[in-house]
């Protein structure tokens, strides 16, 4: 049993109420971005740390700072560096949280402007086995909201 000090009533939520939740917190612009200009390495890396996850000592699994269904994370983060950013390379990267790193996924950008961006791509069919393909996605654009908010607090 997972200790827990969240207080519960004893009310039955239906599905159709969350699915009615959910559906409200729909955003029909999947390319939401969050814009950065005039970064260097260092301000990015802090940025990103938010994200890195919190080891702590009595639990089996590392914690981090934004909520996922069933610690499942399936939003990844992408930066997309349209020019170089002291020693590293344009390009597109993947976001390591558990290692802290940027991983080179492509050198081709699309990006005509000079900013960079960060890209958060949910992967619902982590989610689907468990709760369909409908609410996955829907799950997958809260994650994104929670780590869209985590970065402009800390950021």
């Amino acid at each position: 049993m997972r200790k827990s000090y969240r207080q519960f009533t004893n009310e039955t939520i239906e599905r159709s109420t969350i699915e009615k939740l959910l559906k409200n917190c729909d955003n029909s612009n999947n390319n939401e971005k969050i814009s950065l200009s005039h970064l260097d390495s260092d301000i990015l890396s802090q940025l990103l740390a938010v994200l890195t996850p919190i080891s702590i000592s009595d639990q089996p699994l590392p914690k981090y700072r934004y909520a996922s269904i069933d610690d499942l994370y399936p939003v990844q983060v992408y930066v997309e560096l349209p020019t170089s950013l002291d020693n590293i390379s344009p390009g597109i990267y993947y976001h390591n949280p558990d290692e802290h790193t940027l991983e080179l996924i492509s050198t081709h950008i699309k990006n005509e402007m000079i900013n960079i961006r960060l890209h958060l791509v949910g992967r619902s069919s982590a989610i689907a086995p468990l709760y369909g393909k409908r609410l996955g996605s829907q799950f997958c654009m809260l994650e994104t909201g929670y780590i869209m908010g985590l970065l402009e607090q800390e950021g």
